[in-house]
């Protein structure tokens, strides 16, 4: 497994996702959300199954927006527990 580039914007001021969110993509492209303690480096929360070779990863509205390059759309991603809708699909 490695660490794929995230486009994480700073949200200091953002109390509803205070972490920095990161992808994992691992074979098959199945790519994992992971919630990092930036104080700590602990993993706090892990979803696995977050759409394939996803990325870009935007704070909104209390969830976060998340680009599913592999489907070609965007997926609307539940912070609290990984839960995910397709927003927009090619």
């Amino acid at each position: 497994m490695h660490s794929a580039k995230s486009d994480v914007p700073d949200h200091k001021d953002s109390t509803a996702y205070p972490e920095n969110p990161k992808f994992l993509n691992a074979l098959p492209p199945q790519s994992e959300l992971v919630r990092v303690d930036l104080k700590t480096a602990a993993v706090t929360k892990r979803f696995k199954g977050v759409g394939t070779k996803s990325h870009a990863i935007v704070a909104w509205r209390g969830s976060l927006l998340v680009l599913d390059s592999e489907a070609g759309g965007l997926l609307r991603v539940n912070p609290h527990n990984g839960s995910h809708t397709t927003l927009w699909k090619v």
